[in-house]
């Protein structure tokens, strides 16, 4: 799936959430900041999703159910996402399952699959990008909640 189509259809599923506040995208600018303080390389599916929409809930102090979507899975903005080294960012959590989700921003061939994360040094893969972890996503997919059967080792 083309990755503006996906962040179109993403965006259209988080407007018809019910207490789901969605803030403004992020400039190219501060995303490449961010990547240089950090020493990453953020895939440009990511970057253009990140563009659109940078996490949800920021600052709301109306309701925690702000800062979740009808599932209850959270994204992250980009300054709240942890890096795991060697270059992985947990970009998501679906906190019922204590799941989290994250992206290979490391300057290797593995850059931009996304795994759920088992630990800090293993994941079950997902998706080969970001486009596809929404797919799944909105799709609801059950390989989004259970273990995987591929794991992804961090460390090459």
């Amino acid at each position: 799936m083309d990755s503006m189509i996906a962040v179109k259809n993403l965006l259209a599923h988080w407007g018809v959430q019910r207490h789901l506040r969605v803030p403004q995208g992020i400039s190219s600018q501060e995303i490449e900041l961010f990547a240089k303080n950090n020493k990453i390389n953020i895939p440009i599916e990511f970057a253009d999703y990140l563009r659109s929409a940078n996490g949800f809930g920021i600052g709301s102090t109306e309701s925690s159910l702000a800062s979740s979507d009808d599932e209850g899975f959270e994204f992250y903005a980009l300054s709240k996402q942890k890096i795991i080294d060697p270059g992985y960012s947990i970009f998501c959590s679906w906190p019922y399952g204590f799941i989290e989700y994250a992206i290979c921003v490391a300057n290797s061939k593995k850059n931009g699959i996304v795994v759920q994360l088992i630990d800090n040094d293993r994941g079950y893969f997902l998706a080969k990008d970001f486009p596809g972890f929404i797919s799944l996503y909105l799709e609801n997919s059950a390989r989004l909640y259970g273990p995987g059967t591929e794991v992804v080792v961090f460390k090459e």
